[in-house]
């Protein structure tokens, strides 16, 4: 800081530096299976588990509804179930690779800024006046899949995108005395804000019951918005205040989401590649 004698009485500079990681790894293995004994073929059962004793379970009547209950119901607690998939044999060699290449995303955004502001005041005016000026440079990875089987490993590569962004911000705040107990204040700034890092991951990820996808675009722009801000405030007695407020905002770059019809290749219910390519060339499939 930097301190004058005049109508500009302080001027201000600064910087910072932030970097923000998200991402998401998610493993399936399927290698649980069994019947009897030892995770064998077959259906697994609760003699596989370590079922514990029969136990019976209240239905609404506990809550002063309808009478109901359930009895003689076969339990197994949380240990037993975790013992027995963990005790599979061959359990981390079952990778079902769709699961992960859909749901696996990285993206790290990194924050430059630098500042300056003006502080001035003469006779009932007072404020300051500063522009912040922000580089931003983001990454987003996922697997890019293309025509790939996803069922299979080494499917699709790790792709980066990134994309960088340099802003100035201004802003402008006034405050002009009516009065020892009234104010007026203004306010005119610039602000920007990003959307949520999953929504700028490049990944699709489907939902193999409705038969939809959801994804990410790693090229988004960030909300700006120009907001303008006027008030009155009257203290017309200790701790007490009678405001009045108008406010104007106008946002660009409004982040909304869009719809499209797209052919995904999904192997748990096509597993031949030349299958995916006759159905992705028939119309209405």
């Amino acid at each position: 800081s930097m301190y004058f004698d005049g109508f500009v009485n302080q001027l201000e500079a600064g910087g910072r530096y932030a970097i923000h990681h998200e991402g998401q790894i998610l493993n399936v293995y399927t290698g649980v299976n069994g019947s009897g004994t030892g995770g064998t073929a077959g259906a697994a059962t609760l003699a596989d588990v370590g079922a514990g004793g029969l136990t019976n379970l209240r239905g609404v009547d506990s809550m002063n509804f309808l009478p109901g209950s359930i009895t003689h119901v076969q339990s197994a607690n949380a240990d037993a179930v975790t013992n027995w998939v963990l005790s599979t044999p061959n359990l981390f060699n079952n990778f079902y690779y769709p699961f992960f290449y859909q749901n696996t995303f990285d993206v790290s955004q990194a924050t430059e800024a630098v500042y300056g502001q003006l502080d001035f005041s003469h006779d009932k005016l007072r404020g300051n006046v500063g522009v912040r000026v922000v580089h931003t440079k983001t990454d987003s990875s996922s697997y890019q899949l293309g025509g790939a089987d996803p069922s299979q490993p080494n499917a699709g590569p790790y792709v980066t995108e990134g994309s960088d962004h340099t802003d100035a911000l201004p802003a402008l705040n006034l405050i002009y005395d009516l009065s020892p107990h009234a104010i007026l204040r203004g306010a005119l700034s610039e602000t920007i804000a990003w959307a949520p890092y999953n929504q700028m991951a490049p990944y699709v990820f489907t939902n193999d019951t409705v038969l939809t996808g959801t994804g990410g675009n790693s090229h988004l722009d960030p909300y700006k918005s120009i907001n303008l801000n006027l008030a009155a405030e009257w203290y017309f007695a200790p701790e007490s205040l009678l405001s009045a407020t108008f406010f104007h905002k106008d946002v660009l770059n409004y982040i909304v989401n869009g719809t499209d019809t797209a052919h995904l290749f999904d192997s748990l219910f096509v597993t031949s590649l030349t299958q995916y390519a006759a159905l992705q060339a028939t119309p209405g499939t």
